[in-house]
């Protein structure tokens, strides 16, 4: 029930939005700002500190993340599996009521130096990936904070 009523306040924000040039919200444009600038300092806490206390993270491949806490875990592991730095551009934003939205894309840089499995990997340049994603936010007191998160990598299919 409670993802049917995320995913209907979504449809009506996205409603309202739709028609017009994409726009981004202001608020939930910092919020995004400062999520990657957490995640550029490897500060597991302080990223974690955007989600709400029983969000939802949806990596590609993996099982889902909940709560909070859980998620500041599995970014302390990100952190150390040699990930260099995220940049984020917004495609649309939105609130309405108590939900909005944010859809857009990434870039992560691997491979500039660090440890994978213990091991120390050091290449002359990093790995880049790129992907979207997409977040829906709720209202949290007086904060917009993450409800769930997901993404995935514009890796090409395997031919067949």
């Amino acid at each position: 029930m409670r993802m049917a009523a995320c995913v209907a306040a979504v449809v009506a924000v996205v409603g309202v939005a739709s028609g017009q040039t994409r726009k981004t919200d202001q608020a939930l444009e910092r919020i995004r700002s400062d999520f990657a600038a957490a995640f550029n300092a490897k500060d597991a806490g302080r990223v974690a500190s955007f989600y709400a206390d029983d969000a939802t993270l949806m990596p590609p491949n993996q099982p889902l993340v909940t709560g909070r806490s859980n998620i500041e875990a599995s970014y302390r592991v990100a952190f150390g599996q040699n990930i260099g730095s995220i940049a984020l551009q917004s495609i649309e934003s939105a609130t309405g009521g108590q939900w909005g939205f944010q859809a857009g894309t990434w870039k992560l840089s691997m491979g500039s130096a660090g440890n994978v499995g213990g091991a120390v990997i050091v290449t002359e340049s990093p790995r880049v990936t790129v992907g979207k994603n997409m977040v829906i936010y709720k209202r949290v007191g007086s904060d917009w904070k993450m409800a769930y998160d997901i993404w995935n990598d514009d890796a090409l299919a395997s031919a067949k």
